[in-house]
């Protein structure tokens, strides 16, 4: 199958950065004393993943009674993220030789993830790989999560190409599942931090295994 667009999601696709939340639950158990059972909520923990920061500051607070408000839990996080962002996180292996590789195919790629469009930007300039890029789509700012198809529609009218020929890559069930059944062609990327990985296999029609290079698809 031809591929003219692709959409990219970032964490846990094009960055490992989905250690992130031990990261964050580790502050609010520390700060609010906070006993997270990551069995008993790993649902939750998949939930997070696709879902602006807003979103999950609102759940934490209501679930677990924890800060002020919700604004404070978001602040709390998007600081903390970008200190991530900025000091640890690191392409995933092969990717910038995969985006490359489509960058001299002629293919037109797209950003579309749950994380806030400033913090896209500051990964992405730092790994330098942010001039592959023609634009950046945030479920912060169309203001639904990847359980409705509406940021990868808002990707593939950034992108202005045909949705038989565009690609979205994703490593979440949910975000692939969602863009499946929107008509887009998928491509599942293994991820550590994700478990479920024979039902994201199934929601792709490619899927990067582990220890396997994305660049394959080239």
């Amino acid at each position: 199958m031809q591929i003219r667009g692709a959409i990219f999601d970032m964490d846990g696709t094009l960055i490992d950065s989905l250690g992130s939340w031990d990261d964050f639950i580790s502050f609010f158990e520390t700060k609010y004393q906070l006993k997270f059972d990551y069995v008993k909520n790993a649902d939750l923990l998949r939930q997070f993943r696709t879902t602006p920061i807003n979103e999950v500051a609102a759940i934490v607070h209501e679930k677990f009674g924890i800060g002020d408000s919700a604004e404070t839990i978001a602040t709390e996080l998007a600081e903390r993220l970008e200190i991530f962002y900025r000091t640890r996180v690191e392409c995933k292996e092969d990717v910038p030789a995969f985006l490359a590789g489509l960058s001299q195919k002629g293919v037109k790629m797209c950003i579309a993830s749950a994380t806030k469009p400033e913090l896209i930007r500051v990964v992405l300039r730092r790994l330098g790989i942010d001039g592959y890029f023609s634009g950046i789509v945030s479920c912060e700012d169309i203001g639904k999560n990847k359980s409705f198809p509406d940021v990868f529609l808002a990707a593939l009218d950034r992108l202005g190409t045909p949705k038989a020929e565009t690609w979205v890559f994703e490593d979440s069930l949910v975000a692939l599942q969602t863009a499946k059944k929107a008509g887009f062609h998928t491509v599942g990327v293994y991820d550590r931090n994700n478990d479920r990985q024979e039902l994201i296999a199934a929601y792709s029609d490619e899927y990067i295994a582990a220890g396997e290079s994305i660049c394959r698809l080239l």
